[in-house]
C-alpha cells in the first residue's frame, strides 16, 4: 500500500522508502481530478495500481503505456457496444470526407448515445450519434453560463472564473511562444501587432496580450463569456461565429489570429480557417491549439481521455491537422505537442512523449501563404 502525504501545497505518495508520485495540490485538483472526472479516491487507486511493479521511469514506452492502461481499469470501463458495430459493412463519413474504419471511443464519459469513429489512414476522428452514425443533427452543447460555470468539466470548463490565476499564467506563456515563433521564423513582427483571438472566452489571453502592448480584438460565440470579458477586464467582444468575418462585421486584417481550443468544435473547420486566412495580412500567422487523437493519454484512459467531450466534433493527429491547415491556405511554421496530466506520476517522461507528438494537445503556428 502507498503512504500519502499532503502538506497543502504538494502531494506525495511513497512506496517503501521511495517517492512514486509527487505533484502540486493545485495541479491535482484543478487539472487532474477535473479533467479526468475522478475523485481523489479513484485517482489514488489508479496510482496504487500503476506503481505496484517496476519503477515507471525504467519502462520502455510500450510497456509504460500498457502498465498505465491496466491501472486505468481502476477508474471504470466503457459501456459495451450493444449490438456490436461493424464499420466494414457501413459507409460512415465525416463532414471532411473521411471514411471511418475504426471505433476510437465507444462512449464519452457516461454518455453511450454518441461515439467517436475514425479513419486510420487519414488519422482523424469525429463524433457521431450512435443511432445514425452521422454528426449530431443539432448541437449537443450550448455555450452559455452552465458551460463555463456549471461545475462539470466533462462538458465545458467546470468553474472557469475560479481558474483565472493559472489561465492568465498560461496565457502569458502563450504570448512568449508566439514571440519565439516569429523570432525563429525570421518573420517581421510589428511593435504593436494586431491580434484577433477567436473563441476569446472571458478574455484571459487578451489580457496577457494587452499587458505586452498588443492591439487585440476578441470573437466569441457565447454572449455570457463576452459579458464576463467586459465585466472582468473591460474588453468589448464581437459576439457570434466565424461568419462575422465574412459579413464585414469585423474589418481589416490582423498580424496574428489565435484559435485556442476552437477548431475541434467547428462543423466545417476548413471553411473557418479559410475565412481566418482572408483576415490575416500577407505573412500573418494563425496559432492553433487542439486535442491530439494520437495522445498517449488516449491510449491509457480510452473513453475517459479528457479531450473526448460532447462539444468536440473533430479530433486531429499531426498528419490530419497539417493537411487541414494546408488545404485552408497555410504553411506550417511549427508543430509541437504538450502534456501535463501525468507529470506527477511519470515525471520527465511526459515531456519525452510530448516531443514525439504524443502529447494531449497540439500547439501549431501556420503562416498564410
Amino acid at each position: 500500500m502507498l503512504r500519502w502525504s499532503d502538506d497543502g501545497t504538494v502531494v506525495r505518495a511513497f512506496r517503501g522508502g521511495g517517492i512514486v508520485f509527487c505533484d502540486s495540490r493545485d495541479h491535482i485538483i484543478n487539472a487532474v481530478y477535473r479533467l479526468l472526472g475522478v475523485t481523489e479516491t479513484d485517482f489514488r487507486a489508479f496510482v496504487e495500481r500503476a506503481t505496484r511493479t517496476l519503477p515507471l521511469q525504467d519502462l520502455e514506452e510500450p510497456e509504460l503505456i500498457g502498465v498505465l492502461r491496466d491501472a486505468a481499469f481502476a477508474l471504470g470501463t466503457a459501456p459495451p457496444l450493444d449490438p456490436p458495430l461493424d464499420l466494414t459493412t457501413r459507409s460512415v463519413k465525416s463532414g471532411l470526407g473521411n471514411q471511418a474504419d475504426e471505433i476510437v471511443a465507444a462512449a464519452i464519459y457516461e454518455r453511450d448515445d454518441v461515439l467517436i469513429v475514425g479513419s486510420r489512414s487519414d488519422r482523424i476522428g469525429w463524433l457521431v450519434e450512435r443511432s445514425t452514425l452521422t454528426a449530431p443533427a443539432v448541437p449537443l452543447v450550448k455555450y452559455e453560463d452552465s458551460y463555463f460555470e456549471g461545475g462539470n468539466a466533462k462538458v465545458g470548463y467546470g468553474k472557469y472564473f475560479e481558474q483565472q490565476a493559472w489561465r492568465l499564467e498560461k496565457a502569458s506563456r502563450y504570448v512568449g511562444r508566439i514571440r519565439a515563433t516569429f523570432a525563429l521564423s525570421e518573420i517581421s513582427f510589428a511593435v504593436r501587432p494586431r491580434l484577433l483571438d477567436v473563441g476569446s472566452g472571458y478574455g484571459f489571453f487578451r489580457k496577457a496580450a494587452a499587458d505586452v502592448g498588443w492591439k487585440h480584438d476578441g470573437l466569441e460565440v457565447s454572449s455570457h463569456a463576452a459579458r464576463a470579458a467586459r465585466e472582468v477586464f473591460g474588453f468589448e467582444t464581437f459576439v457570434g461565429s466565424l461568419d462575422k468575418l465574412s459579413t464585414g462585421a469585423i474589418s481589416g486584417t490582423y498580424d496574428i489570429v489565435t484559435m485556442w481550443d476552437v477548431i475541434e468544435h467547428l462543423v466545417d473547420p476548413i471553411s473557418a480557417l479559410k475565412l481566418v486566412a482572408e483576415h490575416l495580412r500577407p505573412g500573418g500567422v494563425v496559432f492553433v491549439r487542439t486535442p491530439n487523437v494520437e495522445a498517449f493519454e488516449r491510449d491509457i484512459f480510452g473513453w475517459r481521455y479528457h479531450s473526448f467531450k460532447l462539444e468536440h466534433l473533430y479530433y486531429f493527429s499531426a498528419l490530419s491537422l497539417t493537411r487541414l491547415l494546408e488545404k485552408a491556405g497555410f504553411a506550417i511554421l511549427s508543430l509541437s505537442s504538450d502534456s501535463h496530466l501525468l507529470s506527477g506520476l511519470i515525471g520527465n517522461r511526459v515531456g519525452g512523449l510530448a516531443a514525439l507528438l504524443r502529447g494531449s494537445d497540439f500547439f501549431v503556428a501556420a503562416r498564410r501563404t
